[in-house]
């Protein structure tokens, strides 16, 4: 089954926020799409469980928190955030 993706109004906020500041500003509209075919294709299997119906995933250089709802076949990104990539230390 497959699940339609929402992005909440304060998630594409933070999203155009972290677009607007990134460096690469293709990688982040290439998370974006690969978060949301990941999340329509296999979400009950996709990130790493938190409370309740909560999940995380990571998809560099984007983190997002969803919640998914298995009877409408809908996952809701109620979070999303920047992650970089550690350096090796000096």
């Amino acid at each position: 089954m497959k699940f339609t993706i929402l992005w909440t109004q304060v998630t594409l906020n933070q999203l155009a926020a972290i677009w607007m500041r990134a460096d690469d500003r293709n990688a982040v509209t290439d998370a974006v799409t690969n978060i949301d075919e990941r999340l329509k294709e296999d979400t009950e299997n996709e990130g790493e469980a938190r409370d309740d119906s909560e999940r995380i995933l990571f998809e560099s250089p984007l983190g997002v928190q969803f919640v998914v709802e298995p009877d409408d076949a809908r996952v809701t990104v109620t979070a999303v955030w920047s992650i970089s990539k550690r350096r090796p230390p000096s």
